[in-house]
């Protein structure tokens, strides 16, 4: 299935974001994996198309599964629009729709009413994985595109993401620190609506203040439990015992099991193994970021830290790791067991 939804739109959000208009058409397919993404275009569909209907009387919005039946909404989208010029109808997770269903949108679609917008998201992760019984809008209804459609590409490379949260900050009347920046998008992530959700906290707490400092996000970010897990993952790497261990408290307080706290640092460590692998073949901090698809400032971090461990000490990690998994499978207690890795880790020498 790779390959059937459109790898190059001829429009993206990263354009919406930048003031380009979007063209006028009957329909369009909305291409990514970020909810909030999906949700920031709908209004933008609305003040575009329903300027004059703040009721939202000509607005529905329906999300998808193999269950749904499409002819009711065929006829919501070829009933008039009532006091506005026109109706938008958006379709979530149209992916998700079973071919017959989705080929009565494919006949809708041959002659379209003018007044309504029809809006389409679809998954392209979700959309590798289907089965041929599955409806792909950017894959089935290739033909009406090209007459009446247009494709939004609505998912956004780390960088995007950067810029992204820089355009956020600016709409709040701030602007950030370059370090700040790299340490609040690897402390929060990259799902845009946390990083909405912090970048208002951070807002309110900076106030009047215009610059936002790394002091301001670490104050604000520290109670995140993300926050707390690259805490204990930037210890273990630096191989500091005391921070390790008060790192591990910490996510103990926040009811993380034991198995999840040895998965992150198996993760981490065989990072570390990526970024070790790369150092050996000559590569530098900014070629390993591209090629990781990872901050530029959070790899700096982790070549000092890949530093700390060779192939030896790697291997005994990994094995200290599998052991202490299959004990707190066995019942043995959890936080000493968690402890005695911390400490074998931390103490390993290359």
């Amino acid at each position: 299935m790779t390959g059937s939804y459109l790898k190059t739109p001829a429009f993206s959000y990263m354009d919406v974001l930048s003031g380009k208009p979007i063209p006028d058409k009957s329909f369009y397919i909305l291409s990514g994996t970020d909810l909030f993404i999906f949700s920031e275009m709908e209004k933008v569909f609305r003040e575009k198309f329903l300027p004059d209907d703040p009721s939202g009387y000509n607005f529905a919005r329906y999300n998808c599964d193999e269950n749904i039946k499409i002819a009711p909404l065929i006829s919501i989208c070829e009933e008039y629009p009532f006091g506005s010029k026109h109706k938008l109808v958006i379709l979530r997770n149209a992916h998700s729709l079973k071919v017959e269903e989705g080929e009565k949108i494919r006949q809708y679609l041959e002659n379209p009413s003018p007044a309504t917008i029809l809006v389409l998201t679809e998954n392209p992760e979700e959309v590798k994985t289907l089965s041929g019984s599955r409806f792909v809008p950017s894959r089935d209804l290739k033909k009406a595109m090209k007459k009446y459609g247009f494709n939004v590409q609505c998912s956004l490379t780390p960088q995007q993401i950067r810029q992204w949260t820089l355009l956020r900050f600016e709409k709040e009347g701030k602007s950030i620190d370059r370090h700040a920046l790299d340490v609040l998008l690897e402390s929060v992530g990259s799902e845009l609506w946390d990083i909405h959700q912090e970048i208002i906290k951070i807002s309110l707490y900076t106030g009047k203040k215009n610059n936002v400092t790394l002091e301001n996000i670490e104050a604000v970010t520290s109670h995140r439990p993300q926050t707390k897990i690259y805490n204990l993952t930037e210890h273990v790497g630096a191989k500091n015992c005391t921070g390790a261990l008060f790192a591990l408290s910490e996510l103990l307080k926040e009811k993380m099991t034991g198995v999840q706290i040895l998965a992150v640092l198996n993760n981490h460590l065989v990072f570390l193994n990526k970024i070790g692998n790369l150092l050996e073949q000559g590569e530098n901090s900014d070629s390993i970021a591209k090629k990781l698809h990872r901050h530029p400032y959070y790899i700096s971090k982790c070549i000092s830290q890949a530093r700390n461990y060779n192939r030896k000490s790697l291997e005994m990690a990994f094995d200290v790791i599998a052991r202490a998994d299959w004990a707190l499978k066995s019942g043995i207690d959890e936080r000493l067991t968690l402890e005695l890795v911390l400490i074998q880790l931390c103490r390993s020498k290359n």
